[in-house]
């Protein structure tokens, strides 16, 4: 008998369970809808003194700009940093990262370009673009 009634509330205890990860699993559905066109950044990091997509900074923008689809981009700032003051470099950095924002599907990808010297930093920190995406809504 008491085996019986221990069966029972493992029966219920599970089905609880089950119904409220179906709960939270809607929750999680509901808010990934509501965030789809939420702003976001990611780095892009180069090597030393180059202007040239590592595999991984490409896949990088690759992902990005799938994560714009449905959206409408309101802007795009791409903050390059250095370590040296080298402005020319931050700018063929960010042509480079328009370009490949453009070639993944990113339409008119005209971002605003800040260069921010990283003196003293961290020098891998130094050789990387920050993209901040900012959207105006979902697409039409």
């Amino acid at each position: 008998m008491m085996t019986s009634n221990l069966r029972i509330a493992a029966i219920l205890l599970g089905a609880a369970s089950l119904a409220g990860c179906m709960t939270d699993t809607a929750k999680r559905a509901e808010i990934v809808r509501d965030t789809a066109c939420a702003d976001f950044s990611f780095p892009v990091y180069f090597e030393a003194h180059a202007d040239t997509l590592t595999t991984a900074a490409a896949q990088s923008i690759a992902a990005a700009v799938e994560r714009t689809k449905g959206c409408r981009v309101a802007s795009l700032t791409l903050a390059g940093l250095t370590t040296d003051g080298d402005g020319a470099l931050v700018s063929r950095r960010a042509d480079t990262i328009t370009k490949a924002l453009a070639a993944n599907g990113l339409a008119d990808p005209t971002p605003t370009v800040e260069a921010r010297d990283r003196g003293g930093m961290l020098h891998l920190l130094g050789h990387r673009t920050e993209v901040h995406v900012r959207f105006a809504g979902k697409a039409r």
